[in-house]
């Protein structure tokens, strides 16, 4: 299985007026998903499933990606995705539902922890997700802990120079 693990774009700041959960992403973070999203098309990436969290800013971000990705392309909540939830229920959500290839569109610092625990299999670390960077992490087989290695993570200035190629 293939995970594409996508942080979140920029989204107004907290305290801007809206409840955390309901802060949009601002015009420059969605430029920049825009951007991002079309490079990972450029480089192929062609998820069976687009895992969101419920969060307004993570919802957008998902689907920007679904929009670049084309038709039939849909971004699905998915609570363990939520603040709150731990990298192991992420893994777990993964094992039981994720197809072949999947994207989830989340927050820090969970996503870190989900890419390293994947990795490493050690709770605690983490790997530092910048706004709009993606991490391709492979198992051979269904997602576990530890069972992962990362083939690439690539932050979003990169990514944004592959959909202007």
């Amino acid at each position: 299985m293939i995970v594409y693990v996508v942080r979140h774009a920029a989204a107004a700041e907290r305290g801007a007026g809206k409840a955390d959960a309901q802060r949009p992403l601002t015009q420059e973070g969605i430029a920049r998903m825009k951007a991002v999203a079309r490079g990972l098309c450029k480089i192929g990436i062609a998820p069976a499933v687009i895992y969101t969290s419920p969060l307004v800013r993570a919802r957008q971000t998902a689907e920007i990606l679904a929009k670049a990705l084309g038709k039939g392309w849909e971004a699905t909540d998915c609570e363990a995705l939520a603040p709150g939830h731990t990298a192991l229920e992420v893994i777990e959500f993964l094992a039981k539902e994720g197809g072949d290839e999947a994207a989830i569109v989340g927050h820090e610092p969970q996503l870190g922890e989900v890419v390293a625990l994947m990795v490493t299999g050690r709770p605690k670390e983490t790997v530092d997700m910048k706004k709009a960077s993606v991490a391709c992490v492979q198992f051979d087989g269904r997602p576990a802990a530890g069972g992962g290695v990362i083939l690439w993570h690539i932050v979003p200035s990169i990514i944004e120079k592959l959909a202007q190629e």
